[in-house]
């Protein structure tokens, strides 16, 4: 019994806390079997070779090492700097080998392990009382097609589609207020290679989990007193059950699609995409990866952290042949944390954790991150131009910066800055020579724009509104006054 808590209590309390997040939580299961078999394991060839300590004591031993393996994370927060990641390291396996020490000494005492075991059976009972409790009745989000015309046959083969989202990427007038980073360089490249910038483009929801399945379905998703559950719910339109895909396959798309990050919520998926671009340094999934920075594991960099840009979906895209026309939709998980890039724009091995940032190195962080995007987001555009001269080529950001957001606060408490620099946006397209430039437009209207570029029919945007809730619940949800975006 004390070795199945001792193997249920770290993957339990995992999934509290990303209870809305997880897609697949079988797995968890899979895993907390996985270390109660090897726990068992031990503690049979340990009793097996005759140890002095009885089977109680070492099931105790095995205990504590378990808890304190899979909680290491939560009582030594780990270094940035390469040269002291060891030390918590360190001291985690003294003062673990110092408690060992002494509960091999004492763990004969039968109180000591009842107590153990009722510690661990409250601890995981709670846990599993408030995962198996939803927050809120959650209905299957209804299916959004957008209240378009039929589509239009377009005259002469329709155009490949480049749809880049660079995740947390804030507008230039942001970047140039909050951050002091002048990113007029990069809007003027942009231009120059016959993008349409927009300089007051607005996300209608502040979550990648809402804001792209939204721009994907060019609707409002969720609205005050229509909307309930975790935000995730959303998320799985991402992967090509959307409105925009369904649409260009009846003018004979192909879709082609690079999650970025090798997210459960966000992976690719067939038959839903005809091709999956994978990110480059994945060898386990995020929740592997989450898993193993909870432990001392961590320092030793088992797991490359998953990494593309514009530049390596392109080199991907490249490797095999793909049925045009195509739609290739690359989230890209940069400059969002952690950030990827060292001074001189080389991708660390080792990425940089926010939380263990100041403020002001944290900023620091964010400004280089963009700064070594944006001549990667160059290079490939500059592919295209050459290579596809007549295609849609989008590139936007799904929300503004992550700096002064703060997801404890109620709606109502966020000042008008701070919502300013979470929902203000890069937006850039280049539409074939035919049709009129984009202009200023929104997320939801990003692919309103392209099929009455592509259908040559009449634009019919949406307005503009955006939405804000606390954490990850929609249940909190409220609209913001229209007169905060005020053009």
């Amino acid at each position: 019994m004390l070795l199945a808590l001792a193997a249920a209590q770290p993957f339990v309390g995992f999934g509290v806390a990303n209870r809305d997040e997880l897609s697949q939580p079988g797995r968890m299961v899979v895993y907390a079997l996985i270390v109660f078999g090897v726990l068992e394991g031990v503690l049979w060839l340990v009793t097996r070779w005759g140890s002095s300590l009885n089977g109680r004591t070492v099931a105790l031993l095995e205990t504590w090492f378990a808890v304190s393996f899979f909680n290491y994370a939560a009582w030594l927060p780990p270094s940035i700097d390469d040269d002291r990641r060891w030390i918590p390291v360190a001291v985690w396996t003294l003062v673990t080998a110092l408690v060992a020490w002494l509960l091999a000494r004492v763990g004969s005492r039968p109180a000591l392990r009842v107590g153990a075991a009722v510690w661990l059976a409250v601890s995981v009972g709670a846990d599993l009382l408030v995962v198996a409790t939803p927050s809120l009745p959650v209905a299957a989000p209804a299916t959004h097609d957008a209240a378009l015309p039929p589509p239009v046959p377009s005259e002469g083969p329709p155009p490949n589609i480049y749809y880049f989202v660079l995740d947390e990427y804030a507008r230039a007038d942001q970047l140039e207020i909050h951050a002091g980073f002048d990113n007029g360089a990069f809007v003027t490249r942009l231009e120059e290679l016959g993008l349409t910038v927009s300089d007051a483009a607005w996300a209608s929801y502040p979550r990648t989990q809402v804001s792209v399945p939204s721009t994907l379905d060019m609707a409002y998703l969720a609205e005050p007193g229509a909307a309930d559950g975790p935000d995730a719910q959303f998320a799985p339109r991402v992967a090509g059950d959307n409105a925009v895909v369904r649409r260009l396959r009846e003018h004979g798309y192909s879709f082609v699609y690079s999650s970025g990050a090798a997210d459960q919520w966000s992976s690719c998926q067939t038959p839903l995409a005809d091709r999956c671009l994978e990110p480059t340094g994945v060898a386990a999934g995020d929740l592997e990866r989450a898993l193993l920075k909870q432990t001392p594991l961590s320092v030793f960099d088992l797991v490359r952290p998953p990494y593309s840009d514009p530049e390596t979906v392109l080199a991907e895209l490249r490797t095999e042949p793909v049925r045009e026309p195509y739609f290739l939709f690359a989230h890209v998980m940069s400059p969002h944390f952690p950030y990827r890039f060292d001074a001189s724009c080389a991708v660390r091995d080792r990425f940089i954790v926010a939380e263990l940032l100041s403020f002001d190195e944290r900023k620091a962080a964010y400004v280089n991150d963009v700064r070594c995007l944006n001549d990667r987001v160059e290079r490939a555009l500059e592919q295209i131009v050459a290579d596809d001269p007549g295609a849609v080529v989008i590139v936007q950001s799904d929300h503004g910066s992550a700096l002064f957001a703060n997801w404890d606060r109620s709606p109502g408490a966020w000042s008008e800055a701070a919502i300013a620099d979470r929902f203000a946006v890069l937006q850039a397209i280049r539409l074939p020579a035919h049709c009129p430039a984009a202009g200023d437009v929104d997320l939801v209207n990003t692919f309103r724009v392209v099929f009455s570029c592509i259908e040559d029919q009449p634009v019919d945007l949406l307005p503009h509104r955006a939405f804000l809730w606390m954490g990850h619940d929609l249940v909190t949800l409220e609209e913001v006054d229209p007169s905060t975006f005020d053009r």
